[in-house]
């Protein structure tokens, strides 16, 4: 029997949405139904006049596919965007109902995801500390962290080109944030390449922005940035690291691409990870010294390195994280 999955989500190839669909294919015998809006980054309703309408007509058109093929399963991800009637809607021709929730410590999102978290039939969150507030509204969520792909996030052979353009002492991937910028600032005499939105239009330490490569990279593009560099830089949004986020996706996917991984810390990370086994935590006053101790001894990096890809293989893959959630919906 072919059991049908409608995922709900942004259409941002390789963001959460993308990995589950395409590891629900690869993996399960789900017929996957993808119905994901077109809107770059997250999406608020009621924004503005177009987001309105575009929210409009995004659920209408949720409601009639829905209706029309009947899923077994609608996995919504962040649903800040789906009006009651459309989970109501949802609820007369579906099974049942998954909303897997994320960033909910950003802006109001907590409280826009309750009524789809209250119209559910099993909640997950990558916030851990919001798991007791949830429980407050009777709702029973579980933390379901993020994950790597193997497929993608590996050790890649060498290539020339890539060498050339992606090869640097320090790596780091993620968008700008004030605080970003104040902590890469201490290595803007290394060899250091940042990718990520927004660094080349808000960054404005002159030096660093030397660094900044101007783009974006995901998926296989993703993978040559950490193969190529020494040491992978990891920086928590701060209220991630407070909330119980415990390790982001960027942890993974270096992890995964075989990284030597350098990561601030985040409450809840040692219960994922072996500190100075698979991975190197630093603070601010410690940073420089780390990085000079670790580009100076490869081998002792290296070891690191495989550990944590052995880690992330052996527990944190979405494999891993799909079983959780068919064995906790007794699927």
């Amino acid at each position: 029997m072919v059991y049908k999955i409608i995922i709900l989500g942004a259409n941002d190839k390789y963001n959460l949405e993308w990995f589950y669909q395409y590891n629900f294919i690869k993996y399960y015998n789900f017929q996957v139904i993808p119905i994901l809006y077109n809107l770059y980054g997250y999406f608020y309703p009621n924004y503005n006049l177009f987001s309105r309408l575009y929210l409009a007509r995004y659920n209408r058109k949720v409601s009639k596919i829905v209706e029309k093929i009947k899923p077994d399963i609608t996995l919504i991800f962040k649903g800040v965007y789906l009006t009651e009637q459309t989970i109501y809607h949802i609820r007369k021709f579906c099974n049942l109902i998954i909303h897997y929730m994320t960033d909910e410590a950003e802006g109001n999102n907590f409280e826009r995801s309750k009524k789809v978290s209250l119209l559910s039939d099993y909640v997950f969150t990558s916030m851990e500390k919001f798991i007791p507030l949830y429980k407050k509204l009777g709702i029973n969520a579980k933390y379901l962290g993020y994950a790597c792909d193997p497929d993608i996030h590996r050790k890649l052979p060498f290539n020339i080109n890539d060498y050339r353009y992606f090869s640097c002492d320090i790596c780091f991937i993620g968008t700008y944030r004030k605080e970003r910028e104040y902590l890469l600032s201490k290595l803007k005499n290394y060899n250091l390449k940042i990718f990520g939105p927004g660094w080349f239009l808000r960054c404005k330490n002159k030096q660093l922005r030397r660094k900044i490569m101007g783009r974006s990279v995901k998926g296989h593009e993703l993978a040559k940035a950490y193969n190529y560099s020494k040491i992978a830089i990891n920086i928590f949004k701060k209220i991630d690291a407070l909330f119980g986020m415990k390790a982001n996706m960027r942890v993974y996917e270096a992890l995964g691409c075989g990284s030597f991984l350098l990561t601030d810390h985040a409450n809840g990370i040692e219960d994922l990870f072996q500190v100075g086994k698979e991975i190197i935590i630093y603070n601010n006053d410690d940073l420089l010294e780390k990085i000079d101790y670790y580009l100076s001894n490869k081998k002792e990096r290296e070891e690191i390195a495989i550990k944590g890809q052995e880690k992330v293989y052996k527990n944190y893959t979405y494999w891993h994280r799909i079983n959780e959630i068919l064995k906790t919906i007794k699927w």
